[in-house]
């Protein structure tokens, strides 16, 4: 049984780290593609207008990437039959999903104007 759960574990890690890498990418674009504009306080200011679906999409892709990675955390935590933080693997994919999820409340709170926070 817990083998079984190991596997599922691991396809959901791969997983969040093929989304994640895609949500880099997207995030990439949005940022090489946004047009500079000129104002008066700072001349270094971007305007995003022009990439605001695919900055959206690159989201969502964070977000997927996110719960993908709790997945496999609670199942590595289930086929370990402990809290996974017992080895360097489960340690690092926990910090993964703890600095996913601080970034994502960070991001939704500067959105949200300040609910979190």
């Amino acid at each position: 049984m817990s083998r079984n759960w190991a596997f599922i574990s691991n396809y959901f890690i791969y997983s969040a780290m093929a989304v994640y890498t895609l949500s880099f990418f997207a995030h990439a674009y949005e940022t090489a593609w946004a047009v500079r504009i000129t104002t008066e306080e700072s001349k270094k200011t971007l305007d995003y207008k022009r990439t605001e679906k695919i900055a959206r999409i690159a989201t969502a892709m964070m977000i997927l990437g996110f719960l993908l990675l709790v997945a496999g955390v609670i199942s590595r935590g289930i086929s370990a039959g402990r809290v996974p933080w017992g080895n360097m693997y489960e340690f690092s994919i926990t910090g993964a999903m703890a600095f996913s999820g601080a970034y994502l409340l960070r991001f939704v709170n500067t959105i949200c104007d300040g609910w979190a926070f």
